[in-house]
């Protein structure tokens, strides 16, 4: 079915008195010529009535593929979109806003009719002081203030500055601010014209309360004559502007020009005119009403029931809130009537009777028309809390669907979203229909299904709102398509189309559709928000119970699987299962050396490896740093277990290339195996269990796997008693330091001491630091063990100079481990020993290992030159048993290589360990570096040292470690050589 005309309106607003007047107007036109209405609200949905000072956007190109031509009510569009309608062949009519320059008609009220017309009133009524509030920001008011100059001027009144009283704005909250400034002033005025009658109706109540008399001290008149003007007291005068007429005129000026192309004059005026009340000073106003002429005969003659009825039905077919002004009017007319009657003239008595039941009748037909606005707004109210709860329940029922509408009078409707919300503004902006609704009924019978059809629709904005709607309007001219944003500020989620009535009850902005239109924006933001919550919660159930490096579960949801475990197997008393503890070797060192992001790609990739040996049922797991779990399901047989470790160990153990960093590491993997049976009763067993096999494994032989049997849990006990006597040994004065010499291989003197610590444990005797730096250095117990040492090399140092200056060593060396080489108080703690204890530069060396070295390059070097400045000789410990950085070492102040005990023990038997050795003195010889040999055992080595050019060496063939008093006689008998 197709119509002849689509009229587009472009309104800020789609309901009240003044809006909804205006579509009506409209909508009654478009309806006798057979064509049809699509109205757009172009203000964000939940706009409370306002002036709008600048137009805005939001209407932009809905419908325009619908619409053969717009009309656009008050500045509702920009004027350059209002140009490429016209550009685009589209007529454009507007209602009271001009646009200059694009060729438009332009409809609006004559305000200067009705405003000259209320100040020759005001002069009749003896005024001549004639003040004017309003606010002048609004276009229209700027012209009701022109036809109020103009008709001063015409009487011979100069108009006054002091009589113009500005409003902030067209409520009655400006008409409150403009009385204010009229007593401020001093009452200068007899009489105001207002420019809306809500700032009329804020003077009457602000002077009211001031004590002031209206009309007595000051007469009133107002503008655009709303419903409670008759209801205020005094009822407010006011200029009548005939909205309904304005968008009649609109709508038959829009048709001729798609008709013929005509366009007949720019301006088209519509006279307003006053309505007089008592406000501007008359008594009992002078409705416009035409009363019958024989109505004093009718009233003082006999007048039947049916006569009085018919007489009352005539007169209250206008306006409801009039009703009271008629019945003064008949109240007048009958006295006059009977002004020359006797008391007892029947046609008093007539008069009277009829008067009485006139009036009766009159005010019956007032309570019903109120009672019927009541029962309008109670209705009205009732649905937008229905609407309002279903809406704000849009966790429970999505509001897409538009269910919540058949809570209303809507007869269809079709929300659509913005398939992309960051798509810049245009007619090809995209739109998918997201909901569709349609009332049961017989009128909408033939529609339901090609409404509901319109699910998943994709349709330019241009193309909005879809035919559909507009079909079942054309077939139903008594309902209009309007089409509201789904947008609040900057929560703009798309367009909602409604097939309805027109409202014009209910002020502007409190438009059923502009209220829904908000709470939809906010329960779609609701949804947005609680979706997003969704993901972030699953995020965080993630984030709680998943690796965030591997992806593996973590511990708590491994913890948590192996609970249902034990559970089933409670119930099954022959079933096993296994948990494999899994600790990488080697990881440390690449973690060390080529930093953590190496680590954590190393991490990653060794995940992968072990999920990909594992069968579904399985799990594995990141317990944390280096160390993995996982957990088999349903062991036949122990030695799957073992399976699964070797298949593990030889996947785990092939080399890993960090492509991030172009280096090919190799790890290996120590793992220990916990066969689980229903003596388990909690997870944390199991796991201990199975961390004490992998620890037996990593401590007996790297780079394999062990069963748990109790006998490693005796041992893992005593590990942990072995660790709290440690803790206590530096507390209970357990500790001592040995001192090995290191010798000149050229004269056999003694240079100096390496520093030894060894442990008197007070039930193991005297331990060495092979037996127990490990567990130290896996605790935090390294670095106050270390700083120890250091506090008592030099103290003895200090002794034995004070004690034999001549025979007291040039300097002692002291380890510094990985921990505490990188404490913070490093450098500061060795500096106040060597003060403390009064020791020159040179007195100590400190040992690193190479791992060092790589870790942090930059900050290593800036330690050392700190070290070095202190000066302190600074010796690689082990040279070439790590991953020596041959580039760094010339760039660092190295004094001193120290050839690793394994290459030196070769020497004589194994010549890769000889070329080995020589290598290493050519190259430290090539940088200047001193030469240290250690494990020196045989004279065999001592000669072969010697000749490669070693300067230095220690070992079991020169001096075992020995405590600092057997140390000062090994000086003083070298010295004898």
């Amino acid at each position: 079915m197709s119509r002849p005309f689509t009229l587009g309106v472009l309104s800020p607003f789609i309901g009240g008195w003044y809006f909804g007047g205006l579509l009506s107007g409209i909508s009654r036109v478009a309806v006798s010529d057979d064509a049809a209405m699509l109205a757009v609200h172009t203000l964000d949905a939940g706009t409370e009535q306002s002036e709008v000072i600048s137009p805005p956007s939001t209407g932009n190109h809905i419908g325009t593929d619908h619409a053969d031509g717009f009309i656009v009510v008050i500045n509702a569009a920009r004027a350059d979109y209002l140009a490429g309608l016209r550009a685009a062949g589209k007529p454009v009519v507007t209602i009271s806003h001009e646009y200059p320059g694009i060729g438009c008609q332009l409809v609006l009220p004559d305000n200067a009719t009705g405003v000259r017309e209320a100040v020759e009133h005001l002069i009749g009524h003896g005024h001549r002081r004639i003040g004017f509030v309003g606010y002048l920001d609004a276009d229209d008011v700027r012209l009701r203030h022109d036809g109020y100059l103009q008709a001063l001027a015409a009487r011979g009144i100069t108009p006054d500055p002091e009589l113009l009283f500005p409003a902030p704005d067209n409520l009655i909250e400006g008409g409150d601010a403009a009385a204010r400034l009229m007593i401020e002033r001093g009452m200068p005025s007899t009489a105001v014209i207002c420019g809306t009658d809500a700032n009329a109706l804020g003077v009457m109540r602000v002077l009211t309360a001031a004590g002031y008399s209206i009309p007595g001290d000051q007469a009133l008149v107002g503008f655009d004559d709303v419903q409670g003007a008759s209801y205020c007291t005094p009822r407010l005068s006011s200029i009548k502007q005939p909205v309904e007429e304005l968008g009649m005129r609109a709508a038959q000026l829009l048709l001729q020009q798609l008709r013929t192309g005509r366009i007949d004059g720019d301006r088209h005026y519509v006279d307003t005119r006053l309505t007089v009340r008592e406000s501007c000073g008359c008594v009992d106003g002078a409705p416009e009403i035409q009363l019958p002429a024989d109505l004093a005969g009718m009233l003082t003659g006999p007048l039947s029931r049916d006569a009085r009825h018919e007489l009352v039905r005539d007169l209250s077919g206008g306006r409801p809130e009039e009703l009271l002004s008629i019945a003064h009017r008949i109240r007048t007319a009958a006295i006059t009537a009977v002004g020359g009657l006797g008391f007892d003239d029947p046609a008093r008595q007539h008069a009277v009777t009829n008067v009485g039941e006139i009036i009766l009748a009159l005010m019956e037909a007032q309570g019903r028309a109120q009672y019927a606005d009541s029962d309008y707004l109670q209705k009205s109210a009732s649905m937008q809390y229905e609407v309002s709860i279903g809406l704000l329940r849009s966790h429970e029922e999505d509001p897409r669907g538009l269910a919540w509408l058949r809570r209303t009078p809507v007869w269809a409707a079709c929300l659509a979203l913005w398939r992309d919300r960051e798509e810049p503004a245009g007619p090809t902006r995209s739109l998918e229909v997201v909901g569709a609704f349609c009332r049961d009924g017989e009128e909408t019978a033939d529609h339901r299904e090609s409404v509901s059809e319109l699910l998943g629709t994709q349709l330019r904005v241009a193309a909005f709102p879809p035919p559909e709607l507009l079909e079942l309007t054309w077939r139903h001219p008594q309902r209009v398509l309007t089409v509201a944003p789904v947008k609040v500020d900057d929560n703009d989620w798309g367009l909602i189309a409604v097939v309805d009535g027109i409202e014009d009850r209910v002020s502007s902005g409190r438009e059923p559709l502009n209220q829904w239109a908000a709470l939809l924006t906010f329960a779609l933001q609701h949804q947005a928000v609680l979706a997003a919550l969704r993901i972030q919660e699953e995020r965080f159930r993630i984030a709680a119970l998943y690796d965030h490096l591997t992806g593996l579960p973590n511990r708590s949801l491994f913890v948590q699987r192996l609970g249902e475990t034990l559970q089933r197997i409670r119930q099954r008393s022959t079933a096993r299962f296994g948990v494999l503890f899994l600790d990488l070797d080697g990881f440390k060192l690449v973690n060390d050396s080529l930093g953590h992001d190496a680590g954590d790609s190393l991490l990653t990739e060794v995940a992968a490896r072990i999920t990909g040996q594992l069968p579904a049922g399985d799990t594995a797991a990141r317990f944390g740093g280096d160390e993995f779990l996982i957990l088999v399901e349903d062991v036949d047989d122990v030695s799957m277990l073992s399976e699964t470790a070797d298949r593990l160990q030889t996947v785990l153990s092939q080399p890993y290339h960090l492509a991030s960093h172009d280096e090919t590491v190799v790890v290996g993997a120590s793992i220990g195996i916990t066969v689980g049976t229903n003596r388990y009763t909690n997870p944390d067993d199991v796991l201990r269990d199975a961390d004490i096999a992998m620890y037996y494994a990593k401590t007996h032989d790297k780079g394999s796997s062990a069963i748990f049997d109790e006998a490693m849990h005796t041992r893992v006990v005593d590990r942990l008693r072995f660790e709290t006597d440690l803790r206590a040994a530096l507390e209970r004065h357990e500790f001592e330091l040995y001192y090995q010499p290191i010798i000149d291989l050229r004269t056999g003197r003694t240079r100096s001491f390496e520093v030894l610590l060894h442990w008197r444990h007070p039930s193991r005797g005297l331990l060495t630091p092979d037996q127990f730096l490990s567990v130290a250095e896996e605790t935090d117990l390294m670095r106050p063990i270390g700083l120890w040492a250091v506090e008592e090399a030099c103290r003895q140092l200090a002794a034995w100079r004070l004690e034999a200056p001549d025979s007291s060593p040039s300097h002692l060396a002291v380890n510094l481990s990985d921990r505490e080489f990188w404490n913070p108080d490093l450098v500061d703690n060795i500096a106040d020993c060597l003060q403390t204890h009064r020791l020159a530069p040179g007195s100590l060396a400190v040992e690193i290992t190479e791992s060092v070295l790589l870790r942090d390059p930059d900050e290593v070097g800036a330690i050392l030159d700190r070290l070095r400045a202190l000066g302190c000789e600074l010796h690689i410990d082990d040279f070439g048993t790590g991953f020596s950085s041959l580039e760094a070492l010339p760039k660092l102040p190295i004094d001193a290589l120290k050839i690793d005990k394994s290459f030196v023990g070769g020497l004589g038997r194994d010549p890769r360990s000889e070329q080995l050795v020589k290598t290493i003195l050519r190259m430290g010889q090539s940088l200047d570096l001193k030469l240290i040999a250690e494990g020196v055992e045989t004279e065999e080595q001592h000669q072969a040292l010697a000749g490669f050019g070693c300067h230095y060496g220690q070992g079991y063939l020169f001096c075992e470690p020995v405590p600092p008093e057997a140390a000062i006689t090994v000086i003083r008998r070298h010295a004898a050589l």
